[in-house]
């Protein structure tokens, strides 16, 4: 009967399985069960998902100190803290830049710099580091004194560096310069055309018009010269295609000229063996005179004189030779000599390559080049 009064109170018993026995379980029992599982359960999901966090954490203050240790480190760096704490990624390889010392000018160098480092992809911050780089001498002092955390742009650095050095930036000339430019007697247009473009890169703002006007007036009377007063140029391109057309012309006739002499020479070859002795009396009177120095005394160059001449050829300062006379030797010849523009002797060989220079020297040139313990001779040449 008491049995039968607890099971009427409403405790209903559940039946457990156990070894060869039936367990009965009360619902406040089977409840607890239920409650101790779902908490165990919660906690090892929590377990489980806590762990890489955790991990992510850790990776995030390590990151920080080591950012903390790089500010510390440079802690007088003109850049910023967000400049300072970025670095370049695992592996990567730091190209050949050009570097920079104060004395050129500051855009030619930023400009060939960026047409570098932008095919990196790298960030403005690392761009601007990778820049600091290639300061050396006055321009390196000069960033180390800028004011402590100063630069916070890439932009911004380039912008100091520009105003800094811009009295250092190479001054364009002004159109009516280009009018001093004019062919020698004996220039080819091929040198002629080469000494014109490298002037107009100092000219701002050149249209094609007073560009095409400028170089009629500085050529010779010529095809060329006609072809361009008769249908002028309209671009750039166009001028230097046409330009490129005479100069080829130009060449082959000189190769038609010179094959013309050569079969000249042979036709009178044969006669002037005929003739003897009286020849050869006549071929002694046609020689040329011995070539005399100008100079008793000649200033030692820290160069040889086909550099020297190099230096100069294209500006408008050299006295240029005329060409020898034409001997049979010089087509053989292996010798050339790039003062006279033909064969038979060496530049170093040239007498006459010699006196120019010294007398270049005397006037103020290649001062850079003349050893320091050696004084510029101020003799004057022979009368």
């Amino acid at each position: 009967m008491e049995g039968s009064s607890r099971r009427n109170a409403g405790e209903e018993e559940t039946p457990r399985k156990g070894t060869g026995t039936t367990i009965q379980l009360t619902q406040e029992e089977l409840q607890r069960m239920m409650e101790e599982a779902s908490r165990k359960a919660i906690v090892e999901y929590e377990r489980r998902t806590a762990t890489p966090l955790i991990h992510s954490l850790n990776k995030q203050i390590d990151e920080l100190k080591k950012r903390g240790e790089i500010v510390s480190q440079n802690k007088n760096s003109p850049f910023c803290n967000d400049i300072l704490i970025q670095t370049v990624e695992p592996g990567f390889r730091v190209p050949d830049l050009r570097r920079y010392d104060g004395m050129k000018d500051p855009q030619e160098h930023v400009a060939a710099f960026e047409m570098v480092i932008n095919l990196y992809g790298q960030t403005a911050p690392i761009i601007a580091k990778l820049f600091a780089t290639t300061l050396m001498g006055k321009a390196q002092e000069w960033f180390t004194n800028l004011p402590r955390g100063s630069i916070e742009t890439y932009e911004q650095l380039i912008q100091k560096f520009n105003f800094h050095f811009a009295s250092k930036k190479r001054q364009k000339r002004s159109n009516t310069h280009l009018f001093n430019i004019r062919q020698r007697d004996e220039e080819t247009l091929k040198n002629f055309m080469g000494r014109f473009n490298n002037e107009t890169l100092e000219v701002q703002e050149l249209r094609i018009d007073m560009l095409v006007s400028i170089l009629i007036y500085g050529l010779r009377k010529g095809p060329f010269t006609s072809a361009l007063a008769r249908d002028p140029a309209g671009d750039v391109e166009q001028l230097m295609a046409l330009a490129q057309k005479y100069i080829d012309e130009e060449e082959m006739n000189a190769i038609k000229d010179f094959e013309q002499r050569e079969r000249d020479h042979a036709h009178r070859r044969p006669t002037e063996n005929r003739e003897g002795s009286s020849s050869k009396s006549k071929q002694e009177k046609k020689k040329e005179p011995k070539y005399i120095p100008k100079f008793h005394n000649y200033t030692p160059l820290g160069m040889s004189r086909e550099k020297a001449l190099m230096m100069v050829e294209n500006a408008d300062v050299l006295k240029w030779p005329r060409h020898t006379r034409y001997t049979p030797s010089k087509k053989f010849s292996d010798k050339y000599c790039r003062f006279h523009r033909e064969k038979g002797h060496n530049t170093e060989e040239c007498f006459q390559l010699k006196d120019e220079i010294e007398r270049l020297v005397r006037q103020g040139y290649f001062r850079d080049r003349v050893p320091q313990n050696c004084r510029i001779s101020g003799e004057g040449s022979r009368s």
